[in-house]
């Protein structure tokens, strides 16, 4: 786990650059705070960060991951068999986008990393030929 000064201080950052680009890209205010409460989860299931700087970027980057993809998860949930239920029980009706948001929160700590691993082996390996 990482040194709680350099976690809280990423955090503090990744709070500002959050509040910057959400009102500009025009993302849902509670769809960013989710990802964010969703890559803070995450974070302890991390290997440590070499700085407050690799926090703050990887929070940013998942709450931004939660709160552009969440409307993905409300359209499916709406679209499948879930539909059914979402209307048969008293829960609000942005609860998907809203669980949307968190998991793709949590999810960008591992996938995004990995995808970026994957595309600079692909441009190493493109480099060789």
């Amino acid at each position: 786990m990482a040194e709680p000064t350099s976690t809280t201080s990423g955090v503090t950052i990744a709070t500002g650059v959050i509040t910057l680009t959400g009102s500009v890209l025009g993302l849902q205010w509670d769809a960013l705070l989710l990802g964010l409460f969703g890559g803070l989860f995450a974070l302890q299931h991390v290997a440590p960060f070499a700085s407050r700087w690799h926090v703050a970027s990887g929070l940013a980057m998942a709450s931004l991951f939660g709160a552009a993809f969440a409307p993905f998860a409300d359209s499916i949930a709406h679209a499948s068999f879930v539909s059914s239920w979402i209307s048969a029980t008293p829960i609000p009706a942005d609860a998907p986008r809203l669980a949307g948001a968190l998991v793709f929160g949590m999810a960008a700590q591992f996938v995004v990393p990995m995808g970026f691993r994957w595309i600079k082996a692909r441009m190493a390996k493109e480099g060789q030929s």
